[in-house]
């Protein structure tokens, strides 16, 4: 499965997407990018590959060249995060089980019934503000 490998570290096949991810380590934070073949043959994964590995390059230079900018410039204060209590309330449900999954974007509810887990996925209409809410009076029926 060599086709399906990388010589430089940080380039690596995701399954799960069938596409190139690149990773960057910079100054301590990961920059994610991704590339998609073309298509499903060899010829077209490695072609993706070979570009995933030049944007590796690319923006590895770029955050390099950005940094030595930022080295001559002026600090800038360190973004704050909102406190805990401060989050937005369209992620947050105070009944016990049901949560807000981030990456499929809809309220998962989990349930214990004789031993065993149950899940149940209500996903809203679309991103408002007032759907978001509306699905998770849903979830918490």
């Amino acid at each position: 499965q060599a086709e399906y490998r990388s010589a430089v570290s940080g380039v690596y096949w995701h399954k799960g997407h069938c596409t190139w991810q690149v990773r960057v380590l910079h100054q301590g934070v990961k920059h994610y990018r991704r590339v998609e073949p073309a298509g499903q043959t060899l010829l077209e994964i490695a072609q993706a590959r070979r570009q995933a590995e030049k944007l590796h390059r690319e923006v590895l230079k770029s955050l390099v060249a950005k940094a030595a900018v930022a080295e001559g410039a002026p600090e800038r204060p360190e973004r704050r995060k909102a406190p805990p209590s401060a989050k937005s309330a369209k992620y947050h449900s105070d009944i016990q089980g049901v949560y807000w999954h981030k990456r499929d974007c809809n309220w998962q509810v989990q349930v214990e019934q004789r031993g065993m887990r149950k899940y149940r996925r209500i996903q809203p209409a679309d991103t408002t503000p007032e759907e978001i809410h509306r699905a998770r009076l849903e979830a918490e029926r």
